[in-house]
C-alpha cells in the first residue's frame, strides 16, 4: 500500500478526485436554511461573476459593436476576431510590447521593494513603532488612484515639479526633463508609480508570512552562528515561499494596466508618440471610445490576455512549487 509520502501518478489522481466525488454525492443537503443566508452572494456572484464571463466569451466569437447594434443584429464570426488583431491590427503588438515592458520594469521592483520593507519592519519588536510603519507603508494603497496619479504629475511636472526644481537646484539641468512627455521615460515613470502604490499591499502579505514564521528556528539558528542574513536566506525566504507565489499570482496580470495612462494623458489621447497605449488601455479604447466599440474584438483580445496570465500563472506554480502550491 502506497503510504503517505509516496508519489502518486496521474492515473492515481483521477482514481482519488473520483473517490472524492463519490463521497460528495453521499453528503446530506444540510439545513435549507442555510442556503436561504449564502443565496444573496451566490446571486451576486451569479450575476457580476459568472454571466458576465459567459457573456464576454460568446460575443467575442461575433462582430457585436455597439452602435451597429442600434440597426442590426451581430454575426457568428468565428476566430475572425482573433485572426485580425494577430495579423491585421496596426495597434495590438505595439501595445502588447509596452505592455511587457511596462511588467518587466514593475513586477521585480515592486516585489523586492515590498520584500525589503517587510524584512525591515519584521524585525522591529516595539509594537507601536512597528505599527506607525506599517501604516506609513500601506497608505498609498488606500489612497485614490486619480489622487496618487495627480500628485506625481504635479511632482515630474516639467516647470514646476518638485522633481525637475530639485535637479535644477543640484546643476542637473540636463537631467530635468519633460518626465511624462518623453517617449522613453513614459512607461518607466507610470511604472514607478504603480510600484509606489503596489508595494506596501505585497510588503502587508509578506509581513503576514514572516509573522507565522516560529522564532525557535531563528533562535536555534542563531545559537548555531548563522548570521542575519543566512537566516533570511535559509529560514525566512523558503518558508515564505507560498506567500510568494500567491502575490506574484496576484499580480501577474499586470501588464493590462491602464488606468493610470488614462488618468495622466485623459481618454482618449495616447502620451507622446503613442507610448501610452497599453494593452489594458487599447482594449477599453477599442470597446468603449473609438466607434463602432467593437465589443466582440475587445472581447477576444481580453481572452488572449486572460490566456497569457493563465500561462504565466501555471509557470510560477511549476517554477515555485510548495506543499500548498
Amino acid at each position: 500500500m502506497a503510504t503517505k509520502n509516496t508519489p502518486v501518478g496521474k492515473s492515481g489522481q483521477l482514481g482519488q478526485w473520483w473517490r472524492l466525488l463519490q463521497q460528495v454525492r453521499k453528503e446530506s443537503w444540510g439545513n435549507p436554511m442555510g442556503y436561504l443566508f449564502i443565496a444573496p452572494g451566490i446571486i451576486l456572484f451569479v450575476v457580476f461573476q459568472v454571466w458576465p464571463l459567459i457573456n464576454g466569451f460568446t460575443m467575442a466569437f461575433t462582430d457585436f459593436a455597439f452602435l451597429r447594434q442600434l440597426t442590426e443584429r451581430a454575426n457568428f464570426v468565428g476566430l475572425d476576431n482573433f485572426v485580425e488583431f494577430f495579423t491585421v491590427d496596426k495597434f495590438f503588438w505595439p501595445s502588447l510590447g509596452r505592455s511587457l515592458k511596462f511588467t518587466a520594469i514593475y513586477l521585480p521592483i515592486m516585489l523586492g521593494l515590498g520584500l525589503f520593507m517587510a524584512t525591515v519592519i519584521a524585525r522591529i519588536r516595539n509594537n507601536h513603532v512597528g505599527g506607525f510603519y506599517r501604516m506609513s507603508m500601506y497608505l498609498p494603497v488606500i489612497l485614490p488612484i486619480a489622487v496618487a496619479v495627480l500628485l506625481w504629475s504635479t511632482l515630474l511636472s516639467n516647470d514646476l515639479g518638485y522633481v525637475n526644481s530639485i535637479l535644477r537646484s543640484l546643476g542637473l539641468d540636463k537631467f530635468a526633463i519633460s518626465w511624462l512627455n518623453n517617449k522613453d521615460t513614459v512607461i518607466p515613470v507610470v511604472a514607478l508609480i504603480r510600484i509606489w502604490r503596489d508595494a506596501g499591499s505585497a510588503a502587508m502579505l509578506f509581513l503576514v508570512g514572516m509573522y507565522g514564521i516560529s522564532e525557535e528556528l531563528y533562535e536555534s539558528a542563531s545559537l548555531d552562528g548563522a548570521s542575519g542574513f543566512q537566516q533570511w536566506r535559509y529560514i525566512t525566504m523558503p518558508l515564505l515561499r507560498p506567500t510568494l507565489v500567491l502575490v506574484l499570482v496576484l499580480n501577474v496580470a499586470v501588464f493590462s494596466a491602464a488606468h493610470e495612462f488614462m488618468i495622466i494623458y485623459q481618454v482618449p489621447n495616447l502620451g507622446p508618440e503613442g507610448e501610452a497605449l497599453t494593452l489594458g488601455y487599447y482594449i477599453w479604447l477599442v470597446s468603449f471610445w473609438w466607434p463602432p466599440m467593437r465589443f466582440g474584438f475587445g472581447a477576444e483580445i481580453s481572452h488572449f490576455m486572460g490566456t497569457i496570465s493563465m500561462a504565466m500563472t501555471f509557470i510560477i506554480f511549476k517554477l515555485l512549487r510548495t506543499e500548498r502550491a
